[in-house]
């Protein structure tokens, strides 16, 4: 997903892979796709799936997290359903 020089849908379906996969290192690859600027289109996708990771310890910092505007509304739309 964070390789600029792969295939762009290959990039986006590492989205849904990294998280399915509770791990330190899923969370910063999403958070470093999330302020790629090559992904601005679809923040709020980024959002949504960052927010999944609030349960867990390596998460706790999201909400002080420096993130582009347009991944605020998917992080919202997980915590307020």
């Amino acid at each position: 997903m964070l390789d600029p020089s792969a295939d762009l849908d290959l990039r986006l379906a590492g989205l849904d892979d990294l998280v399915t996969w509770k791990h330190p290192k899923a969370y910063e690859a999403l958070l470093a796709g999330a302020r790629d600027p090559g992904f601005d289109g679809i923040g709020h996708e980024f959002g949504y799936r960052l927010a999944q990771f609030q349960p867990y310890d390596f998460a706790a910092g999201l909400l002080a997290e420096p993130l582009p505007e347009s991944v605020w509304p998917g992080i919202d739309e997980w915590n307020h359903g």
